[in-house]
């Protein structure tokens, strides 16, 4: 006797398990693998029951069934997927470039809430003595004059496959290799440091030109691994980076005014970067720490100047305060204008020795 209640029964699981794997975000092929075994099953089983003589189920309705599920399954859950293009397209499309965005759309898992433990290089940039600058500028001219600043920083971030973490005022944090990946992220973030240093300077300039005060922006660059990902909640939310190694490079930003220095790299950057040329500023125990930091700033070339520099600080690292307070003075004969020798100098005249240093202003 035909139990009609199996037949029901057999073919709602079937188109269950048909609406379910459609609605998934998954790849399509995936989605179309798992059809054709349904419909196998299906047609499997009928042949079996034929062969056995057994009443078969309705194949061919359930087979339409099957495709009708798989359909709307699938309709939904590409709706969902153009749903959250489009929230990622409208949140990064300003913070990240073409690339990295077009990566993102392809890859949004990566987008999902919560965090996950990734090496990164971080870059904070701010402008010296930006409060007394919006006090005494027009707000208008401060404005027009901040966006301007802001976009052509932004613009060299992108280019160098940055993602724009936050604004905070005039400041900004970038990341590198999150959430999308990025080998040579270091190298990247270091060149990019030097770019915006000397948009900095040259837009500084401009302002001048227009009798408008504008500060130094001081730059500070750090590598190591932080917790990446969605913060928050499930309706808002914001991807950034948190951790020690956030703390760490906006002290590096900082601490620039210690030493005169538009730019800060820490030894864990400057160590992957082996084509680019850095000055030894010294090793930091920044405020809250046990353990020192080495600090360098990058030059785009090498020089002659840059090669002294480097033998006077190896002097200097060595306890040899006599020869290298010699040679930070030669140094300064030939460009009063070197802020590493001054510094350096001022501390062997003050009696301090060798190259660690107490940072407490940071």
């Amino acid at each position: 006797r035909h139990n009609v209640y199996l037949d029901i029964i057999f073919i709602i699981i079937l188109l269950a398990i048909s609406m379910l794997i459609s609605s998934i975000d998954m790849k399509i092929t995936y989605k179309l693998f798992g059809f054709v075994v349904l419909l196998s099953i299906l047609w499997g089983i009928s042949l079996l029951l034929e062969r056995l003589s057994l009443p078969l189920p309705p194949v061919i309705c359930t087979s339409l069934g099957l495709i009708i599920a798989t359909g709307i399954g699938t309709y939904i859950s590409g709706k969902r997927q153009r749903k959250y293009r489009q929230f990622i397209t409208s949140a990064f499309s300003q913070y990240m470039s073409p690339e990295l965005l077009k990566e993102l759309k392809e890859n949004p898992e990566k987008l999902r809430l919560g965090g996950e433990r990734k090496e990164i290089t971080l870059i904070f940039t701010d402008i010296a003595g930006f409060t007394s600058t919006s006090e005494a500028l027009n707000p208008e001219v401060l404005v027009e004059n901040l966006n301007l600043y802001l976009e052509g920083m932004v613009e060299i971030i992108l280019r160098y496959d940055g993602v724009i973490d936050k604004f905070i005022g005039d400041a900004i944090m970038a990341t590198f290799n999150a959430p999308n990946d990025c080998p040579d992220h270091s190298s990247r973030a270091v060149m990019c440091a030097l770019e915006l240093d000397q948009f900095a300077k040259k837009f500084r300039e401009n302002c001048r030109q227009k009798d408008v005060e504008w500060g130094l922006t001081r730059i500070g660059v750090h590598s190591n691994p932080a917790i990446v990902g969605n913060i928050g909640g499930a309706e808002r939310f914001e991807y950034t980076s948190i951790g020690d190694t956030v703390n760490i490079t906006a002290r590096l930003e900082g601490i620039n005014k210690l030493f005169g220095t538009s730019i800060c790299v820490s030894a864990t950057t400057a160590n992957k970067c082996s084509s680019l040329n850095f000055m030894p500023i010294g090793e930091l125990i920044l405020k809250g720490k046990t353990e020192p930091i080495q600090v360098l700033t990058p030059k785009k070339e090498e020089t002659e100047l840059s090669k002294l520099y480097i033998e006077a600080y190896n002097f200097l690292r060595e306890g040899n305060n006599h020869r290298a307070r010699d040679m930070f003075k030669n140094i300064l004969e030939l460009d009063e204008n070197d802020v590493l020798s001054k510094f350096h100098l001022n501390r062997l005249v003050s009696g301090e020795s060798g190259v660690l240093i107490r940072a407490l202003e940071k």
